[in-house]
């Protein structure tokens, strides 16, 4: 029996072929679609997931027509003389009205890179037959010319390995689009558009944007979403993507028709989204200044990792791709969204997350009393090692001490030193809270951090009985008074480690900086009441609660002896190179680890720093933001914001382009330029790769477009209105991919 030259979707003998993942997938979908085999009603199909009828016409008919002279290749182009007989050599599937022809080239959809959008796909093409014999295809010249232009394409896009085609059956949809189903998150991101997505997924055209729910096995939808028919039924697809394909994250292109969901195409996901989560400032500020050092902010973003280790010590399955903090505009943020996913695995209501930080109005999640059931065990593991946290500090703030007294022999020592020590102290201290819950102290309880103002309380009895000793410490000087000098001393052996907003290892701790508190000494000050203590109070002081509350002021005074230490080994390196401790904290951590291998700040760049601090400071942050928000007065005089795809910033010279070019202008480089165009798809490839950042003003955030721009990682925004009429060439332009934000700095 001679091979077959076409497969149809669903036969078991598309295994023996080495197949890309575009038609494997599809094959296997179509072969999975239990729902339709009557097994079971359609409602309670553990997978229910529809494909077109299809096939796909093998690279051997590709081979055979070239060497038969059924198609011949001109350069790059493969050219059809006689249709009739091109069609009568394929033997179609049983398919019929029109069809999509597509490329499922094995050059796509690779681990790294899908090359989406890269290659041809023809749409509405006419094919009239239900039979499977060719001659009844009243007019082969459609179909000849749309598997040609599929061809052609893989041949002028250096497609390598096998040229097999898909033919499906079009749909007639009422929406269509693409789902992103990734492992890390509990929303499913959607892009869509009433008929066709063709446009959308080219980034012609602008897309609706939806975020839905992950249903697990047994989940079914429980609400409507913005009125949309198809939201339920595509919940129900993604289910069924997951259950049927396995573990993984997918794109999935799907179609309604207004009764049924079908499934176009799915690929593995390359590049992960860059999502418009929420960020917070509310659980990191309380022990830093209103803007902290740039050095700190960027440390403590490369914690964030080693800090969320804290739940998935407990939950190994908990995201290891998305960011737990991140720097916006100078402050150092933790993401709310990705501890409300945490809360809802784990089937508890958002609330708990969101009562922390002050609301977060329309994202909130009930309770899943399913999935509450199935993590009893991981919440009991967090409740006990919270439960442990008081009577492990000690042995915690031995460790920060070790790592105060040897801080390394060079400035990225140091700096690997400060970031052990920031996560270390910052995972006890989340134990610490959830120990401590929402109790209080008992009214009159004293810890260290009380002491550090109460011990001042006999010099300002000196101060206010002697007017040499006020005069004195009014103007920040430390009196010549014996009695008063050895309390001083006294004072700065115990509490001189620590600082105002201490947390900050650009802040000056107090036996650095004495004068602020001898001037807080001769201040008047208000008569604190006295507590009044409740007969109960002993035993309020022996709960655990309340050993929490003395175990976290404990610890946190050890940390900042080793945070004092730390900061002393910077400036005792920093100094003599010639970098002034307000310089060395200006600059971030990885510029600062540049400064070992002899670079120094220039007078350019240290001006041009100190003016950004100062805009930064300038800025009134709300302490709940999303990544996306336009934050007024940021970025520079004009500014517009959009959607951000990657992380990252670059900074250049605009490059606005109506068409893709492959060569830059003169005086253009590549690491200095910005791509400003009004829409991007797969054929500006060749373009990213000349430039530092990209600006887009139409398109949605799963085109294939910006599925390049994540592949390779360069920073980039879409949506951006207005960009591609309003930014001149040549205008500097700096992106900042994380917050979708595209600042002009003319």
């Amino acid at each position: 029996m001679s091979q077959p030259f076409t497969i149809k979707l669903g036969e078991l003998r598309l295994a023996h072929y080495d197949l890309s993942a575009k038609a494997a997938l599809l094959d296997q979908i179509a072969l999975r679609d239990l729902s339709n085999k009557g097994l079971m009603p359609a409602r309670f199909a553990p997978i229910k997931m529809r494909v077109p009828a299809g096939g796909v016409i093998l690279d051997e008919f590709f081979r055979h027509a070239t060497s038969a002279g059924l198609a011949r290749i001109d350069g790059k182009r493969v050219v059809i003389d006689d249709a009739k007989a091109f069609m009568d050599a394929i033997e179609l599937p049983p398919i019929s009205g029109r069809v999509a022809v597509r490329s499922a080239f094995t050059g796509e959809d690779a681990a790294a890179m899908s090359l989406a959008g890269k290659f041809a796909s023809v749409l509405d093409v006419p094919i009239e037959s239900y039979d499977i014999s060719p001659s009844r295809v009243r007019d082969p010249k459609p179909l000849a010319r749309a598997i040609a232009e599929v061809w052609s394409s893989g041949l002028a896009g250096a497609a390598f390995g096998r040229l097999d085609v898909l033919v499906m059956e079009m749909v007639e949809p009422k929406y269509s689009g693409v789902a992103f189903t990734e492992t890390d998150y509990e929303d499913d991101l959607v892009n869509y558009t009433e008929g066709l997505a063709a446009d959308m997924l080219a980034g012609k055209t602008d897309a609706q944007s939806l975020e839905l729910p992950r249903l697990l096995s047994l989940e079914f939808p429980s609400r409507d979403h913005h009125n949309l028919a198809f939201a339920s039924r595509l919940q129900m697809l993604l289910r069924s993507i997951r259950l049927g394909m396995g573990k993984g994250s997918w794109d999935v292109e799907w179609a309604d028709d207004g009764v049924d969901i079908w499934v176009i195409q799915v690929r593995p996901i390359t590049a992960p989204t860059v999502r418009n989560e929420i960020f917070s400032y509310a659980p990191i500020k309380e022990t830093l200044p209103e803007l902290p050092s740039r050095f700190m902010a960027t440390l403590i973003e490369s914690c964030g990792d080693d800090i969320f280790d804290f739940y998935r010590a407990v939950d190994p399955s908990l995201p290891r791709d998305r960011s737990y903090i991140e720097v916006f505009y100078g402050r150092p943020m933790v993401n709310v969204s990705l501890l409300m996913d945490m809360v809802r695995r784990w089937g508890e209501p958002t609330s708990r997350v969101t009562r922390a930080v002050g609301g977060v109005p329309g994202n909130e999640m009930p309770a899943n009393k399913r999935r509450a059931f199935k993590s009893r065990s991981l919440r009991f593991g967090l409740r006990l090692r919270s439960a442990r946290a008081a009577s492990e500090s000690k042995a915690v703030a031995a460790e920060l001490l070790a790592l105060g007294e040897t801080p390394g022999d060079t400035i990225g020592e140091v700096i690997e030193t400060a970031r052990l020590a920031y996560s270390t102290l910052m995972r006890h201290m989340l134990a610490l809270r959830i120990a401590i819950g929402s109790a209080s102290l008992p009214p009159g309880a004293r810890t260290l951090g009380t002491q550090m103002y109460t011990e001042l309380a006999p010099m300002r009895e000196l101060a206010r009985a002697n007017p040499e000793i006020a005069a004195s410490l009014a103007k920040g000087q430390l009196p010549r008074d014996t009695g008063f000098r050895l309390r001083w001393d006294a004072w700065l052996r115990k509490h001189g480690h620590r600082a105002t907003y201490e947390t900050d290892l650009g802040r000056p701790r107090f036996h650095e900086s004495q004068a602020d508190v001898l001037q807080m000494i001769a201040a008047p000050s208000a008569n604190a009441p006295v507590a009044r203590k409740s007969p109960a109070a002993p035993l309020l002081a022996r709960t655990p609660a309340a050993r929490a509350y003395r175990a976290r002021e404990e610890l946190r005074f050890d940390a900042m002896i080793a945070f004092d230490r730390i900061r002393r080994r910077l400036l005792q390196l920093a100094v003599p190179k010639g970098v002034s401790a307000e310089m060395l904290f200006s600059l971030t951590i990885e510029e600062a680890r540049k400064l070992d291998a002899g670079w120094r700040p220039s007078a350019k760049f240290t001006k041009e720093r100190q003016q950004e601090n100062k805009q930064l400071a300038a800025l009134r942050i709300p302490d709940v933001i999303r990544r996306n928000d336009a934050i007024e007065g940021a970025g520079a005089s004009r500014s517009y914001h959009g959607v951000g795809l990657t992380r990252g910033e670059a900074t250049g010279k605009a490059w606005v382009l109506r068409e893709p070019a492959y060569r830059l202008p003169a005086g253009y480089k590549p690491h200095e330029t910005i791509l400003v165009a009004p829409s991007i798809d797969a054929g500006w490839t060749p373009t990213f790769g000349l430039v530092a950042g990209v600006v887009v003003e139409t398109g949605g955030s799963l085109s294939h477009g910006a599925i390049v721009l994540r592949e390779l990682c360069i920073p980039s925004v879409t949506n951006v209105r207005g960009s591609s009429h309003e930014i001149r060439p040549g205008d500097r332009v700096r992106v900042v991919g994380s917050q979708g934000r595209v600042d002009v700095l003319n």
